[in-house]
């Protein structure tokens, strides 16, 4: 493969440094690929727009992740506030979780980034 290939832009996941510099490069790169799969294929549920994915389809998307930190990464945005998830399927037998950004935490770390010193 050339190197061109490898560094195409098409292949990047690109995030903000302040925010990985706040929360961690881990989570800044979840929120930087969920950010990107809303803006392309994000429904609006609620009030907010939103994506389903399970673990093992993130994983694909993440391959450098595996399942068990994939989890752990959302699982700890879901706690600070980041993102929310819950089910809107119309089986109760599927567990595909959907996904939301939590864009005004964001915005209140931005105004009061000191509020926002997390443990990673």
């Amino acid at each position: 493969m050339e190197l061109e290939t490898l560094l195409d832009q098409n292949y990047s996941l690109g995030f903000n440094p302040s925010l990985a510099e706040t929360i961690g490069i881990p989570k800044a790169l979840m929120l930087a690929h969920l950010h990107s799969t809303i803006e392309a294929y994000g429904m609006e549920r609620d009030g907010r727009d939103w994506i389903y994915s399970t673990y093992d389809q993130l994983h694909t998307q993440l391959p450098f992740w595996s399942k068990g930190t994939i989890k752990r990464i959302i699982l700890s945005l879901e706690k600070e506030g980041f993102m929310v998830s819950c089910n809107y399927n119309n089986s109760k037998m599927d567990k595909t979780k959907w996904y939301s950004i939590c864009y005004e935490k964001y915005i209140d770390m931005l105004e009061d980034p000191d509020g926002f010193l997390l443990d990673y």
